[in-house]
């Protein structure tokens, strides 16, 4: 991908992942944007689409976004609100998910920007043994329905996007441009911290208890007392 630099700075996080054509575990990204610049402007949308990709091998992917922050901004709401195409459904109040049952699956909400948006992006990282990747972008659209102009070179005037190729998935973000008549500036994302597995002494202190309260189930058992779950 050809990335021209123009204010703001992009940003590729290289992830390792193993051989092409294999399933591999989950990527989930925080994402964050200010949104100052068009705070309170009614008629805006967010729009997310996942391009499924060719060729031998072809995987199966999805995104789930979810944990939305408008920064006293609200979502427009659905159905009344919304466009989806393929395989798309949710709302982005609660979460939204993009599988690639067809070439083209869009969700496209309006919503009300207020000072900064954030959400959690949960990324299936399924390779395809080579020809074109799965692609996933985000895009904020006027009251047109037209995407805000990006330095996207691709022409899709993404802000954020992630393609998942045979060797190197990269995510990449892109600033707005002074068409667009507004500000943006290119989304930060960083992997999100890992769910914490419970401390040894924690897991001891769990194992304890469940076989306490197995003894005290035989023991009520045996003396004829029946204990509620």
């Amino acid at each position: 991908m050809n990335i021209r630099q123009r204010g703001s700075s992009w940003v590729v996080l290289p992830i390792m992942l193993a051989t092409a054509g294999v399933a591999h575990a989950n990527i989930i990204y925080t994402v964050n944007l200010d949104t100052n610049a068009i705070n309170g402007v009614p008629g805006y949308a967010l729009a997310f689409q996942l391009n499924d990709g060719s060729g031998a091998g072809d995987n199966n992917n999805s995104v789930t976004l979810s944990n939305f922050s408008f920064g006293g901004g609200s979502a427009g709401g659905c159905p009344a609100n919304c466009t989806t195409t393929g395989g798309a459904s949710g709302d982005i109040a609660s979460a939204v998910t993009l599988s690639d049952s067809d070439f083209f699956n869009s969700f496209a909400e309006r919503f009300t920007p207020g000072t900064g948006l954030s959400f959690k992006m949960d990324l299936t990282t399924n390779l395809d043994a080579g020809g074109t990747p799965d692609a996933f972008g985000f895009s904020i659209l006027d009251s047109t329905g037209t995407p805000l102009p990006t330095l996207d070179t691709s022409g899709a005037d993404t802000l954020l996007s992630f393609n998942i190729d045979s060797e190197n998935p990269t995510l990449t973000s892109f600033a707005t441009v002074a068409e667009s008549q507004v500000t943006l500036s290119a989304p930060t994302f960083a992997l999100a911290p890992p769910t914490p597995a419970p401390e040894p002494d924690s897991l001891l202190l769990m194992g304890a208890g469940l076989a306490a309260l197995a003894g005290a189930r035989r023991r009520m058992k045996s003396s004829g007392v029946t204990a509620d779950a």
